[in-house]
């Protein structure tokens, strides 16, 4: 999962790295009192303005701007809030303070999959995008495997330090934020962290002027710094939110046929059975093996909202979950929503398949199924009707 600056150099400060006074901008905000906040020392007249996107070269698509007169920052906010930055809309600003920057450096820790370990990465060239320098220039990167992801030994942080020549009254500020770096790096299971630039100021101070943070999809702790901030990715689609709460594996598609089943098998069969009848599934979702009442009636909910969606096959084979339960839970669901209209093919076998069929029956708005096959046809034509 990725996150924008703002989470990121949250997380940075949470570590100990430095970072700008900053301001997350929002519609209540007194602009006035956030501008005389961020500029109260007086050293820099003006603020930065910045683009909240998950995309980079933001700044050469105007999603930065410097702000020198407040007079000017509402009408700068307004139209970088309306801009769409590479197909991507910008979900947000981030106001900071104006630093005096002396250097420039780029600094990350990456997942390198063909050494199967994390890789830190230094150049001089910070503020620039690291693929032009490594294409252009490669000799001014340096690429360190990390032995161990959330610990730098004392000989690489000479080496960086030396790279990067580091003035001698900021060696030790230096070291420290690599050091947190790759603290973070593996604390919050990440598969990027960066910060681009890494600024020394004139005034001798280490701080991230700016930050990108990319977590691995397979851990949890992308979900946990999302709920820390409440945070919803824009990459994200509230459903699988929604389903992951309710315990259940969904995924959309881009069919007309919404799918429920129990097991990944026979969730690709029935897709296939679909296919073979002449329409396209609008989702994967598959209820497991032990699903309760209520997993039942939140999969459907979730199903009959899905976009596109022209009919429902439920497709059960009972084993650990039991086909009653199952029908148990589909009458509960109408029960809570009789607004739903969408047509509704049943096909159920195994344990307790035949009390399933007795409750079902007395419903009209269920059609049972004999077969995958048969429920896979009467679904599409429904679709169609």
């Amino acid at each position: 999962m990725r996150f924008p600056e703002y989470i990121a150099k949250q997380l940075l400060a949470q570590q100990g790295i430095t970072i700008p006074r900053s301001r997350v901008y929002s519609q209540e905000m007194d602009l006035h009192e956030m501008w005389s906040d961020l500029t109260k020392d007086g050293t820099q007249p003006g603020i930065i303005v910045k683009a909240q996107v998950l995309t980079g070269g933001r700044g050469k698509a105007g999603g930065v701007k410097l702000v020198r007169n407040e007079s000017d920052l509402k009408a700068t906010c307004d139209t970088i809030l309306a801009m769409t930055i590479k197909k991507e809309k910008v979900m947000g600003l981030l106001f900071e303070e104006l630093l005096q920057i002396d250097r420039e450096i780029y600094i990350s820790i990456a997942l390198d999959r063909k050494q199967r370990k994390p890789i830190i990465m230094l150049s001089c060239d910070g503020g620039m995008d690291i693929e032009t320098v490594a294409s252009n220039t490669p000799e001014r990167i340096m690429k360190m495997p990390l032995t161990e992801a959330s610990c730098l030994r004392n000989w690489q942080l000479r080496e960086l330090i030396a790279f990067a020549q580091i003035p001698q009254e900021c060696k030790d500020s230096f070291a420290n934020v690599c050091r947190k770096l790759a603290l973070l790096f593996h604390a919050k299971n990440c598969s990027l962290v960066e910060i681009n630039p890494l600024v020394i100021t004139i005034q001798g101070q280490i701080i991230a002027a700016d930050a990108k943070l990319v977590t691995d999809d397979n851990a949890t702790s992308g979900k946990d710094i999302a709920a820390e901030f409440a945070y919803m990715s824009p990459e994200e689609d509230p459903m699988d939110k929604e389903a992951a709460q309710a315990k259940l594996n969904f995924v959309r598609l881009d069919g007309t046929i919404g799918c429920m089943v129990n097991g990944a098998g026979l969730a690709m069969a029935t897709m296939d059975a679909l296919l073979m009848s002449g329409a396209s599934p609008a989702n994967f979702l598959d209820i497991g093996g032990g699903a309760k009442v209520e997993q039942v009636s939140a999969a459907l909910d979730i199903i009959s909202r899905t976009p596109g969606v022209k009919s429902v096959f439920i497709n059960i084979f009972g084993g650990i979950v039991r086909c009653d339960m199952v029908a148990q839970g589909l009458l509960d669901a109408l029960k809570l929503h009789p607004e739903w209209s969408l047509p509704i093919v049943v096909r159920l076998a195994g344990t307790n398949e035949t009390e399933a069929r007795k409750l079902l029956a007395q419903h009209p708005k269920f059609n049972l199924a004999a077969s995958m096959s048969d429920g896979a046809k009467k679904a599409v034509e429904l679709s169609k009707a």
